[in-house]
């Protein structure tokens, strides 16, 4: 716990991640939910449509306060916590099973761009 607590994740790193691994894993509703918590610590409905949109750039408006996250969020531990808690909040036991089950693997998703260095050189 310790060492993801001091694992901080860079914001363009958090929002390339949620706008393509979140979203494909979890749609594009479930990508914005878990970044306005990692933001603001609210969960929140998206607004709009969401039509040709990244999870970035779709409106929200706050629907509850997610208990135990300290937005804004810039570090491992609590980018895992917003997803436990999303994860947790599925209406059928098995769709909130297998979304927890995911959580690791999204999280090793995002180490591993958190820890690739950037291009020297633009293409």
């Amino acid at each position: 716990m310790a060492k993801w607590q001091s694992r901080r994740i860079d914001e363009a790193v958090l929002l390339d991640w949620i706008n393509d691994d979140v979203r494909e894993k979890w749609g594009i509703k479930g990508a914005v939910r878990v970044l306005a918590i990692s933001r603001t610590g609210w969960d929140v409905g998206p607004k709009g449509d969401l039509k040709n949109k990244r999870p970035s750039d779709v409106a929200t408006a706050n629907t509850r306060e997610v208990p135990g996250i300290d937005p804004p969020v810039s570090n491992a531990f609590g980018i895992s916590q917003a997803l436990t808690w999303l994860a947790g909040q599925r209406n059928e036991l098995q769709e909130d099973l297998e979304w927890r089950s995911q959580v690791p693997q999204l999280m090793q998703m995002l180490m591993n761009r958190q820890s690739t260095p950037p291009p020297l050189f633009a293409k």
